[in-house]
């Protein structure tokens, strides 16, 4: 982590959680970046959010191969259309690496240990 400019990306943690969160990271050799831009190496995010993006991307595709109803289609086109990347798609076209938060932490745990 020394020398890693990272992203911390937690939706709904409190922010006592986030302080303590950065610190550790910083006291590690971490460098925390406050916005999301294409020099970050790491982006932390919870394995919630990994898996609530992987699900949105299977409900996408389906709707936009095969549509159930008119409405389907003309969501899933729309859907298709939008210019506005989330985080996960810019971090994958950045080549940014997306790590979940359990595995920072443990390594956080053991780097403390040292």
């Amino acid at each position: 982590m020394k020398g890693a400019l990272v992203f911390v990306y937690l939706p709904g943690s409190s922010a006592g959680d986030l302080r303590q969160i950065i610190s550790n990271l910083k006291d590690c050799g971490a460098e925390v970046s406050q916005f999301f831009h294409k020099k970050i190496s790491y982006l932390i995010t919870s394995n919630n959010c990994i898996e609530m993006e992987k699900r949105k991307k299977v409900i996408s595709r389906k709707l936009l191969t095969d549509p159930s109803s008119r409405g389907a289609m003309f969501l899933g086109k729309a859907t298709k259309e939008q210019s506005n990347d989330g985080i996960f798609e810019k971090a994958k076209r950045f080549g940014i690496s997306i790590v979940s938060f359990d595995e920072i932490s443990v390594f956080l745990s053991k780097s403390k240990d040292m």
